[in-house]
């Protein structure tokens, strides 16, 4: 699982809001639109990771959902009181709001995960997740500043600076647990490689609406 089977390069490279942001064309539009990317986002995974620590209740892959659950609530209560207002959004409005097809096709991911997935699988998941959206975040990090987008966005995206190593680490041994207790190998991998374009089409959201 090294980071380095993950088309982490790939996933920066075609990103259409980096890209964007590289040209000094963000708008205020796209940046809502990430925001609201990341607060829809974020629901599915509050129903997702609980869900999952409640299915495994083993110390070592709930050690691990119940963390990531944890990392995304503490995320969420920056945003909305400090990011969504300075984007011009309105919180009440985007919990009222309609999906995207683009968040609505995540949503289904993870609640998929949340309901089916195997423990090795789910973490799995999280890692690929971590690893590519910290990637472009970082990356956005390179350009944003002095371009006009509000600090305290950039300041959410410092979270993501680079990817945590409780995740990281903390998924491969989930996967070493699953493998040990039964969990089929081929199950392990199987949904992992739909995380970087499902990530592809939140962005081109953001970017393109």
């Amino acid at each position: 699982m090294n980071e380095l089977d993950l088309p982490v390069r790939q996933h920066v490279e075609n990103n259409e809001f980096l890209a964007a942001a590289r040209n000094g064309r963000l708008d205020e539009k796209q940046v809502q639109r990430l925001v609201q990317v990341e607060f829809q986002t974020q629901e599915a995974e509050f129903a997702t990771y609980p869900l999952l620590a409640v299915r495994f209740r083993h110390e070592v892959p709930a050690g691990l959902f119940v963390h990531v659950a944890d990392t995304i609530l503490r995320a969420r209560r920056f945003l909305v009181r400090d990011v969504v207002g300075a984007v011009g959004l309105d919180v009440e409005e985007l919990r009222r709001a309609p999906l995207s097809t683009a968040t609505r096709e995540a949503a289904d991911m993870f609640s998929w995960m949340g309901l089916h997935a195997g423990a090795g699988e789910a973490a799995l998941v999280a890692r690929t997740d971590f690893l590519l959206w910290t990637a472009a975040c970082a990356a956005l990090l390179d350009v944003l500043p002095g371009s006009g987008v509000p600090e305290v966005l950039i300041s959410y995206l410092e979270q993501y600076a680079e990817p945590p190593a409780a995740v990281v680490d903390g998924a491969v041994e989930v996967v070493d647990f699953a493998l040990a207790a039964g969990e089929e190998a081929d199950r392990v991998v199987r949904s992992a490689p739909g995380v970087e374009p499902m990530l592809g089409t939140l962005w081109h959201f953001a970017a393109a609406g």
